[in-house]
């Protein structure tokens, strides 16, 4: 009876996945990418970005319910006119779930206007990482990425 408990458990951790379903990137070298996680059977989704001027990169972890508003709230974003008439950045929405927060920015750069998805994430004993990705010219590759983890999410554990 034990050995049947011992190998159920170890069925159960084999079922534990992590899987990289999409990507997209922006014209300035930003790089963002989903992943699928089954973590003790049950589903999350992650954002990971990348900016090339920094070290390390930012996951944001995000369940169900998370990844529903975040994609209503990107589209938002996206409609929102950028009307900032001075280099800086407003926070249109913003929400932490486990080492993670994700925010919808408006930005302005040296003058130029842009519409940015933020990962800030500080891990236990670590320094903070924080990195973005522009939505601007690459809202298309942004919607096809997640079309696709919202089929791989569809499709369940692997």
């Amino acid at each position: 009876m034990m050995l049947l408990l011992v190998w159920a458990g170890g069925a159960a951790v084999a079922q534990d996945s992590v899987t990289r379903v999409s990507y997209f990137a922006d014209p300035y070298g930003n790089n963002a990418s989903f992943w699928t996680i089954v973590y003790r059977g049950k589903p999350y989704s992650i954002l990971k970005i990348k900016s090339p001027e920094k070290a390390g990169e930012a996951d944001m972890l995000l369940d169900a319910a998370t990844l529903a508003e975040f994609e209503a709230r990107v589209a938002e974003l996206r409609r929102t006119p950028n009307q900032l008439k001075a280099d800086g950045f407003k926070v249109l929405w913003s929400t932490t779930f486990g080492e993670g927060t994700v925010k919808t920015l408006l930005g302005r750069l040296n003058g130029i206007k842009v519409k940015l998805i933020q990962v800030t994430q500080h891990k236990a004993n670590q320094a903070e990482t924080e990195h973005q990705v522009s939505i601007d010219e690459c809202y298309s590759s942004y919607s096809s990425a997640l079309s696709k983890l919202k089929k791989a999410r569809a499709a369940g554990p692997k």
